[in-house]
């Protein structure tokens, strides 16, 4: 495109150019609206907000003259143009003159040149020719590089200005033009100026940089060189016509607002070099009919064509203002108590990181979650001091006054007070500042509750909102003769949760969601945004919310009753009766009946702020009549302590103060504090006596060099009321002499500390070759026991004797057909069957089998039987030749009787041998030749027992336990061993790993495998395999895949935690995935597998999903956060059983900081920070004090708890972690199967 304007020359010659591709009309026409919204769009706040839509309706007028990019730079720099050509800088400079000799003062080398050309030997012979001679003149000079710019400056804008004059409408050149243009050319036109070189160039000086009206003209010269570029980036028509565009959308809202359309608040973007104005979001207006419509839906066909401007706003200037800032829109007297007229709010919204706007004269604002909004109370609680600043800002520029009287919520805290008083007096002379509850009582001076019906010692109960909590402050009036008056005492401020009844109702009513409703009351109280908000609309998403009568109607209608509250007090405060106390609410929507008081007033908010300007107006006159400083009332202090690991050391307690400016009181301090060695600077954070609540400062004691030595420490406390900083603390040796006594500093906690904090360190690898393990697989025979060393046996031909239920016979036939022994290949030490055995007995033992359940095992098909070889400790004896000698007693048993050697034929004793004594009593016959007995020694003489025939094959074994069913053993020694062996990725495949013990558990391996289907309990076999899932490789993680698809009936598929082991390969992760996605697998059941895998594996925590990780984290602290609140249940089993696996897995996530140290963000999501962290840490403190004992799996070696051996360990090392940086390190010495006894 060739037909386009390219320079300002060309703006200018071609302004009536019709023919131009861009008009230079609609270029002019830009230039003049991008300028006008500059200027008036951020009139009020130049440095604390941004360019916005309000301040533009606010300042907008018509103007008859139009305003362009060169008058917009000649207005920036004009009154510069006129100080630098009064008073042009100048520097001496020295030229070679000839003088009268008489008049010469100084020559320099070329006058001694001169001079020594001359004839004569003395200076008198060399002038005696000449009547003057060369020498040095001095003057000033105007020729410097900043001034040679400045004319060069100036002959640049006489020739635009030329341009302008001869080419462009009266309208595009006013006065300024032609004032600068005759100025310009009178100066330029004199004669001083020519002694000013040309300017070339050059790099700015020192002056032009540092001088300020230099500077101006340096950055005008600058931007006069870039002008022709500046217009020759309108050859882009596209880029043009957006530019356009957002000028007609600010001319359709000028009209659009003269037609009852509001338009919520928004910021702007103003580049006046890119002549670019740019909207934050897309312009939405409210129409009459009170529906969101774009501003492109609005037809400018309907809009009036002239802007209707607004009444100016009326600001307040008074000697005298008492308020409560605490609103949005605050209620101001002055000092005859007149109700000023304030039609501003306080209220400020944040769009992006540093984009701000003032909604003081907003008719309407988004409020949507991208966009946060601030009122002053909402400000004060920020810690931020940017936005306390905006705040005070827009609060200074509404109130103009000498003295501020504010009244405030009894709620804060002194610190909070302190910050409040340092911020107001930044900007006012004098500040005086009361609790509503003190304000309250004056309001009532001329109440009868004082004339007629309050007597001494009489309470009253001042209740507020304050952020969603019912707050309620104690008044008591003394008599007090010296001060002529009562003396109120202000005792404790309490804090109660309101029903969230209530708030839900709110919901209805407003409807909004529960975190719009949060976002409202971050502002202020709902009746506060009533009165704030009223004729004002908030844009939420796709919605208006507006306070119009109907609403408010149901505002009012949703009440609180506080009977129960004044109940508590009643109950915990004898002195009170319903017959001395009177009730005070600043809410409208506080109930109570009238059975529960003396007195019920209302107060409103217009009340409030005369009571207060009424406290200031009687203590001015007490104090002039008394000439002394009168004390009106007394306040007790709030508590204040010193966090510790667990509980707190009392700083304040009960405390009573006289609210009396710059007199300083001594609080006394019970008890010591030690200042750990190794550190320069100790924190302490505070606490009030809800321990919830937040105090924003900490306690920070400084030392030059770090402690040698830990040092006792007692302290002294002293208050100052009305001071920066209220509280005055020393901390003191008691016996040390590094320090002599070090002031306290109170700093506001920007944020906890998150970095270098404590984490638990999983115990060290032991290996194979250690001699503790060693140890343990020495006894390689014993550890699979539980599973070699059994017998299943069908019961339906089983030969039991029924009245002893001593032992159980097999034989013949029966063994082949009622006994399996699958598992030949084991104990070399068991003697197995045979296919030669046809005689199995086996002895019960009594301590291990109940014998009142005996019969219940034998209703089953097969019982299952673990034993050992029968241990003989008796002397064997083998007898031949007795067939033919049986005889038959009197119950048709055989018996006979014999001499035999014994003690290697030694000794010959009489031995009495009976059917009886046979181990199956049937192979006793007449015909019975060779058997095989034991001798018993009794009582003076041999015994026989245990007699066996020897012509057939015996083995007799001794049952340990049975169990009914094909089932294996529970054996909490194997599991044991088996969670201790294989922990943290050990495998028998590791190289120092004894091939003996290796081969032996491939056995053991293999036979599990073979014989899984056959075990019925397959819940305690997926547990040891799963302990030991390592060295099962796929075969474990194709059986827990088909468990995770079908989970049998009593079957706890949590144990597939263990099988997780460091989550590093495709299995354990695709198995994983099948855990997640699972719908049987409920939430707790998720949370102990990872609470189990957690703890198998060092390395499985770092190989996981970190985000998943912290999402259980914060879960759990939930769960852990329901189970206290049933505190009542916490002696169920499986109850203390979830808080313990939970627990556990809380402190396997403070191992992230190991692994993730140089992650500040990550950091402080596990510190205190973080408000789920400080919830914890509520948690524990709960668990102490109600003395739970937690048996966990995490064993601590020689922890030094200081004092708190009542906590149990695992808590304790969780408070360590959250707040224990002074602590030593805690180490788990030992990872234990503890809690999986019952799995």
């Amino acid at each position: 495109m060739e037909n386009f304007i390219k320079t300002y020359k060309e703006l200018c010659e071609k302004y009536n150019d019709e023919s131009l591709e861009i008009n230079a009309k609609d270029i002019f026409e830009l230039q003049d609206w991008i300028i006008r919204f500059k200027n008036i769009s951020k009139k009020d706040y130049l440095e604390y907000f941004n360019y916005n839509l309000d301040n533009f309706l606010e300042n907008y007028q018509e103007e008859v003259e139009k305003k362009d990019i060169l008058l917009h730079l000649l207005e920036t720099v004009k009154n510069s143009i006129f100080y630098i050509m009064n008073n042009m800088r100048t520097k001496i400079i020295r030229e070679d003159i000839m003088l009268p000799a008489s008049k010469v003062k100084e020559i320099n080398s070329k006058g001694i040149m001169w001079l020594s050309r001359k004839p004569g030997d003395t200076i008198r012979k060399k002038l005696a020719s000449a009547r003057n001679m060369l020498s040095i003149k001095r003057r000033l000079s105007i020729d410097t590089g900043e001034n040679r710019l400045f004319v060069e400056f100036l002959k640049q804008i006489k020739y635009y200005l030329e341009l302008r004059l001869d080419n462009l409408p009266k309208d595009l050149t006013e006065k300024l033009f032609i004032e600068l243009y005759t100025i310009i050319d009178t100066f330029l036109k004199n004669d001083e100026l020519e002694e000013v070189k040309r300017w070339t160039n050059l790099p700015p000086n020192n002056t032009l940089l540092s001088d300020q009206n230099y500077r101006r003209v340096w950055n005008a010269w600058n931007d006069l060189r870039d002008l022709d570029t500046d217009i020759e980036k309108y050859s882009d028509k596209t880029e043009l016509n957006k530019r356009i565009g957002i000028v007609n959308n600010l001319k359709k809202i000028l009209k659009a607002r003269g037609n009852n359309y509001i338009f919520p608040q928004l910021p702007f973007n103003v580049i006046i070099k890119d002549y670019k104005i740019e909207e934050y979001k897309p312009i939405i207006a409210i129409s009459p009919e009170n529906k969101l419509v774009n501003l492109a839906n609005i037809k400018n066909t309907k809009l009036k064509e002239k802007y209707n401007r607004k009444e100016k706003e009326v600001l307040i200037n008074e000697k005298i203002i008492s308020t409560d800032l605490f609103r949005i829109k605050p209620i101001c007297v002055n000092e005859n108590d007149e109700i000023l007229n304030f039609s501003n709010k306080i209220l400020f919204q944040q769009f992006s990181e540093n984009n701000f706007v003032s909604c003081e004269k907003s008719e309407a604002i988004f409020f949507n979650e991208d966009i946060e909004t601030f009122s002053f109370s909402k400000t004060l609680n920020n810690k931020n001091e940017e936005k306390l600043r905006r705040v005070m800002k827009i609060v200074e520029r509404n109130i103009k006054t000498n003295i501020l009287n504010t009244a405030f919520p009894d709620v804060l805290d002194p610190f909070q007070v302190s910050t409040l008083s340092k911020k107001l007096r930044l900007s006012y002379k004098k500040v005086r500042i009361l609790p509503r509850s003190i304000a309250s009582v004056y309001t009532l001076d001329d109440n009868a509750i004082f004339k007629n019906k309050y007597k001494n010692n009489e309470n009253i109960l001042i209740f507020d909102i304050v952020n969603k909590k019912i707050t309620f402050t104690l008044l008591r009036g003394k008599e007090e003769d010296n001060h002529s008056n009562f003396v109120w005492e202000r005792y404790w401020t309490n804090k109660k949760e309101i029903e969230s009844s209530f708030f839900e109702k709110l919901e209805e009513i407003l409807n909004v969601n529960s975190s719009e409703l949060e976002e409202l009351y971050s502002l202020n109280e709902i009746e506060d945004l009533i009165n704030g908000f009223e004729k004002f609309k908030l844009v939420l998403n796709d919605k208006i919310l507006e306070f119009n009568s109907k609403i408010v109607k149901l505002i009012k209608d949703n009440r609180i009753d506080i009977s129960e509250i004044v109940d508590e007090v009643l109950t915990n405060n004898q002195e009170i009766t319903k017959e001395n106390l009177h009730i005070v609410t600043l809410k409208n929507c506080i109930k109570i009946d009238e059975s529960y008081y003396k007195t019920f007033n209302y107060l409103k908010p217009e009340d409030l702020v005369k009571g207060c300007s009424n406290y200031h107006k009687i203590l001015n006159e007490l104090n002039k009549e008394k000439n002394e400083k009168v004390i009106l009332w007394r306040d007790y202090l709030p508590y204040l302590g010193i966090k510790k690991m667990y509980g707190r050391f009392d700083l304040i307690k009960n405390q009573r103060v006289q609210p009396m400016y710059d007199e300083k009181q001594s609080i006394p301090i019970e008890g010591y504090i030690t200042l750990a060695k190794g550190k320069d600077k100790h924190k302490f954070t505070l606490v009030g006596e809800d321990q919830n609540e937040e105090i924003i400062y900490e306690a920070v004691v400084k030392h030059k060099n770090p402690l040698k030595e830990d040092i006792e420490c007692k302290l002294e406390l002293s208050y100052t009321y009305g001071s920066d900083d209220p509280y005055e603390l020393y901390f003191t040796p008691v016996k040390s002499k590094e320090f002599a006594r070090v002031k306290v500093d109170w700093e506001e906690r920007k944020e906890y500390e998150y970095k270098d904090l404590k984490y638990p360190q999983f115990p060290n690898r032991e290996d194979w070759d250690s001699p503790e393990i060693i140890t343990e697989i020495a006894k390689e025979k014993e550890l699979f026991r539980s599973i070699t060393n059994i017998m299943f046996i069908n019961t339906k031909n089983i030969d039991v004797v029924s009245k002893s239920l001593a032992f159980i016979k097999l034989k013949d036939d029966d063994i082949r057909n009622e006994v399996i022994l699958p598992y030949k290949k084991f104990d070399a030490g068991f003697q197995l069957l045979n296919n030669q055995t046809n005689r199995v007995f086996i002895e019960l033992n009594s301590k291990n089998i109940w014998r009142s359940n005996f019969s219940t095992l034998l209703k089953s098909e097969y019982i299952t039987i673990i034993c050992r070889n029968s241990r003989v400790k008796n002397q064997i004896l083998e007898i031949d030749n007795l067939k033919g000698n049986w005889k038959k007693d009197k119950n048709d048993l055989y018996y006979t009787k014999l001499s035999a050697f014994i003690a290697d034929n030694k000794e010959e004793v009489d031995l009495f041998i009976h059917q009886k004594s046979f181990l199956f009593w049937e192979d006793c016959s007449y015909s019975t030749d060779q058997i095989e007995l034991e001798l018993v020694y009794k009582e003076g003489k041999y015994n026989c027992k245990n007699i066996k025939d020897r012509s057939k094959i015996y083995q007799h074994y001794y049952a340990e336990r049975i169990v009914s069913g094909i089932n294996l053993f529970y054996d909490k020694y194997l599991i044991a061993l088996l969670y201790k062996l294989f922990r943290d990725g050990r495998s028998v495949h590791d190289l120092r790993c004894s091939e003996d013990f290796r081969k032996y558990f491939l056995n053991v391996k293999s036979t599990l495998l073979d014989n899984f289907e056959k075990f019925e309990n397959k819940d305690y076999l997926f547990f040891i395999i799963s302990l030991i899932s390592k060295d099962f490789g796929t075969e474990y993680y194709n059986i827990a895949k088909k468990f995770l698809e079908k989970i049998p009936e009593n079957f706890d598929i949590t144990n597939v935690g263990y099988g997780l082991g460091d989550f590093s390969n495709s299995y354990q992760k695709e198995i994983y995935k099948n855990i997640e996605h699972s719908e049987k697998i409920n939430f707790l059941q998720k949370l102990e597998i990872l609470s189990k895998a957690v703890w198998r594996d060092r390395n499985f925590i770092l190989n996981f999903d970190r985000d998943k990780i912290l999402f259980y984290f914060l879960k759990t602290i939930q769960l852990d956060k329901y189970i206290i609140e049933n505190e009542e249940k916490l002696e169920e089993k499986n109850l203390k059983k979830i808080l313990l696996f939970s627990l556990e897995y809380i402190y396997s996530v403070f191992r992230l900081r190991e692994f993730y140290n140089n992650d500040e963000e990550f950091l402080k999501k596990l510190s205190l920070n973080n408000r789920d962290i400080r919830e914890l840490y509520q948690i524990l403190e709960n668990l102490i004090d109600l003395k739970i004992k937690l048996n966990s799996k995490l064993k601590f070696k020689d922890i030094n708890k200081k004092g708190n051996d009542n906590i149990p360990d695992l808590l304790y090392a969780i408070l360590v972690c959250i707040n224990g940086s002074d602590e030593e390190d805690i180490k788990i010495s030992e990872i234990s199967n503890d809690g999986d006894e019952n799995e």
